[in-house]
């Protein structure tokens, strides 16, 4: 998927360490997600997860890829 001159490649996963307010530790299913600067998808320019019930609303890549979307944005908006 292609966002803002950037490629990436999202991989679903199991055992996302995040946590909690109380201190806990618990594993959530969510995205591994790769952001490259080049087709190939060979120039990475980040990896960054995203976990259900904390960056992502639901387990769907339609939510990761919007989540991804804000992260280069926030990125661009930051240089």
């Amino acid at each position: 998927m292609q966002y803002r001159g950037y490629f990436m490649e999202f991989t679903p996963v199991t055992k996302i360490p995040r946590e909690c307010d109380n201190g806990e530790v618990v594993y959530c299913a969510g995205f591994e997600i790769r952001v490259f600067r080049d087709f190939d998808c060979t120039d990475l320019a980040d990896k960054f997860y995203a976990a259900v019930g904390f960056e992502l609303a639901e387990n769907s890549l339609e939510e990761a890829w919007q989540f991804a979307k804000d992260v280069i944005d926030l990125e661009l908006k930051n240089k």
